[in-house]
């Protein structure tokens, strides 16, 4: 399951249940991204906590929606990855083309808004 929450003027996506990344799961999440992206007109920012793998199929999707943020001048980063994550980010080239956001980026002054829906 995903999770949407608007923290002052962030679309920030979480997932439950989920602790991987793949092309069996990749496409669906991907179509979710996309629409947050055009419909709520806001940065998004995608936590992976709890996420402990990321195949590159889903990997070239993430850089492929970061594309997309750029293309209607939004932002698109990730937040809250493992170590394990963000080495093979680094040793695979990805962390040069996915950008990370430090938590207090993602939930500065948090209590001004906060809406919950779900996808």
């Amino acid at each position: 399951m995903i999770t949407s929450e608007i923290f002052n003027n962030k679309s920030v996506i979480t997932f439950e249940n989920v602790n991987k990344l793949n092309f069996l799961n990749i496409d669906e999440i991907v179509v979710c991204l996309k629409r947050k992206l055009e419909e709520t007109k806001k940065d998004l920012y995608l936590d992976l906590t709890g996420i402990r793998f990321i195949d590159s199929s889903a990997s070239g999707k993430l850089i492929a929606i970061h594309r997309f943020a750029n293309s209607i001048n939004r932002k698109f980063r990730l937040f809250n990855a493992s170590k394990e994550l963000r080495e093979i980010f680094l040793y695979t080239g990805i962390s040069k083309k996915l950008y990370f956001a430090d938590i207090r980026e993602v939930f500065e002054n948090q209590d001004q808004e906060y809406r919950v829906t779900y996808l």
